[in-house]
């Protein structure tokens, strides 16, 4: 691919993703404000679920939490023996994607 062909498909790249950045925040209402209050309620550690393409989700997402300071676990669906750490003060999330 020339240098032209590939500047122009990057252009086209940015273009569809910024079109859809912006679809994305016409979206947005109280119910994200609602799951980043429940997030920032807990006292415990949040803790995510989900196999397949949501559990690869899931995963980053509970590796986004810990690295802003969110207590945060992945907990693969099909494994039982990890749901130990449900206690009160945690929030399961099962199914992201």
């Amino acid at each position: 691919m020339d240098d032209r062909k590939f500047l122009e498909t990057v252009r086209r790249v940015v273009r569809t993703e910024a079109a859809a950045l912006g679809t994305l925040a016409n979206t947005m209402d109280q119910s994200i404000v609602d799951a980043v209050n429940l997030i920032l309620s807990i006292q415990g550690c949040v803790i995510v679920s989900g196999m397949g393409k949501s559990g690869n989700i899931a995963r980053k997402f509970a590796a986004t939490l810990s690295s802003t300071g969110i207590t945060s676990v992945f907990v693969s669906t099909p494994k039982r023996e990890p749901l130990g750490l449900l206690h009160i003060h945690n929030c399961l999330r099962a199914g992201l994607g």
